[in-house]
């Protein structure tokens, strides 16, 4: 990997992690300084993540991460909606037993990062079971263009640090959903997974956060854990 992607990558991190969250400014000098290269090097970075949908260039304020709007939200829930309902059509025609096992597996690992308190690894799991999920539908298209999405859901939901596993209201995926989903796509019951999709995401769709947020964040603490 080279310093370039070494550096887009571990800033997309924390982004997709919240740790960078919407409406954190993003310097050039700063960061180029965190990263000890040059201004060059982060202005290709910022722009790639920006291609990617996870920063935004204001005018006068240079980058932040991005913050997107309710309606923006609302686009990418529908979009989702619509992606997912096609990826559960699929598996119920195709799924195989290693398939489920390997979900089964998925979603045990998830369960247990939220419950030992690792929220980072339980929400970058409880996003990779929706990304598994299109990977195993074996549309490429479709599973790149879900992966994209999903990376951009955490800048519109609320922080997500509170665990979804004590039956308290949700602020990332709900594993159990998860659970659920599986049963009944292994019983090759479209409609009741495509059911239980759609409620999920709905669930996931009330978690709004739209606000921008100005911070005073310690962007080389963050960027060099």
């Amino acid at each position: 990997m080279t310093q370039e992607e070494t550096v887009f990558r571990t800033i997309e991190k924390a982004i997709l992690e919240q740790r960078l969250p919407p409406g954190t400014r993003l310097r050039e000098v700063q960061l180029a300084a965190i990263f000890d290269v040059k201004r060059g090097m982060i202005r290709k970075v910022l722009s790639h993540l920006t291609n990617r949908k996870l920063v935004d260039h204001k005018p006068h304020s240079g980058a932040q991460v991005s913050c997107p709007s309710l309606e923006d939200a609302k686009d990418l829930f529908a979009t989702r909606q619509l992606l997912e309902n096609s990826v559960i059509k699929t598996l119920c025609q195709k799924l195989t037993k290693e398939q489920v096992m390997a979900l089964r597996d998925h979603i045990k690992q998830e369960k247990l990062a939220y419950l030992s308190s690792d929220t980072q690894k339980g929400v970058r799991l409880s996003a990779g079971f929706h990304k598994l999920l299109a990977e195993f539908a074996g549309n490429q298209i479709i599973a790149e263009f879900l992966n994209d999405i999903i990376n951009r859901t955490p800048l519109v939901m609320l922080d997500q640090s509170a665990l979804h596993l004590s039956g308290q209201p949700a602020k990332g995926c709900l594993n159990h959903d998860h659970s659920e989903i599986i049963n009944a796509l292994e019983l090759n019951n479209y409609k009741k997974a495509a059911k239980l999709m759609r409620q999920h995401l709905c669930e996931l769709e009330y978690m709004f956060n739209v606000k921008t947020q100005e911070n005073s964040l310690d962007l080389s603490e963050i960027l060099t854990q």
